[in-house]
């Protein structure tokens, strides 16, 4: 139950927490390319262990869902995987400011 409620803040943070990210207006402080690309490898890798968490508990409940069409199976997979796909976008279109190096100015 928990590991659910993580990947679903997770999944929440990766659609809402970078959604402003995603805009042409720069936001935030700026980071260097580097630090970037963690952070950006880092939301992504939280992402796909979301949806990994989110696919587990959903077999889990069509394990014990005895109707012949696991409906809510099938609605929380589509759900999950329109999630995974809006927050990986979100991830990779967020583009923070790049800081100066100190040498160029």
């Amino acid at each position: 139950m928990a590991l659910m409620v993580f990947a679903t803040g997770l999944i929440l943070y990766a659609l809402f927490g970078l959604v402003g990210y995603a805009s042409s207006e720069p936001q935030g402080t700026c980071v260097d390319a580097k630090t970037r690309d963690r952070i950006r490898e880092l939301s992504l890798n939280a992402i796909d262990q979301a949806l990994h968490a989110h696919v587990v508990h959903l077999y889990d409940i069509w394990l014990k869902d005895y109707s012949p069409e696991p409906k809510r199976a099938m609605v929380g997979m589509a759900n999950g995987i329109n999630a995974y796909q809006r927050a990986r976008a979100n991830a990779l279109a967020w583009n923070p400011v790049i800081c100066e190096a100190e040498g160029s100015r």
